[in-house]
């Protein structure tokens, strides 16, 4: 007996499928069913500055990649599970980069995951201190299990 609803985040950097691997072992076999969710980062404009009283026009987002690149990673990844018998669905959602694991734990909980399986991803030791990882922050702010899963060595 498995797991009947669970979230997977895919992401551009080639991790995820060793997490699509563990929620497709853990999904029940009759009723399991997953959903994967990418998170299109943007990045914040900085607030206006009074330099030299010079308000700076424009502004906006920049995002880390088009609709059409985050629509194409879901649909590979739903791809890699439906070939394997499992039902699944994709959403991509769009949150600034600092809220990558907020976005995640809210598409899990409206979606009422009953795990959410992520990839502890290799990282910088100086973004580790200044923003913690995202692995970390999905376990620490879910509402349901969370299950950790370290990439394969290359």
């Amino acid at each position: 007996m498995g797991f009947h609803r669970i979230v997977v985040p895919v992401d551009a950097a080639g991790l995820s499928s060793d997490a699509l691997t563990t929620a497709l072992r853990a999904a029940d076999p009759f009723e399991g069913r997953l959903r994967l969710v990418h998170v299109r980062t943007w990045q914040p404009s900085p607030p206006p500055s009074r330099e030299d009283g010079f308000f700076p026009v424009g502004g906006g987002e920049l995002f880390t990649e088009t609709p059409q690149q985050a629509a194409d990673l879901i649909d590979d990844a739903l791809r890699y599970v439906r070939d394997r018998g499992v039902v699944a669905d994709g959403v991509v959602v769009e949150a600034p980069r600092p809220m990558v694991a907020s976005a995640i734990v809210d598409a899990a909980s409206t979606w009422g995951a009953e795990v959410i399986v992520v990839v502890r991803r290799p990282r910088q030791t100086l973004s580790v201190l200044f923003w913690g990882s995202v692995s970390e922050q999905v376990t620490h702010d879910a509402f349901c299990p969370v299950l950790v899963v370290r990439p394969r060595p290359a």
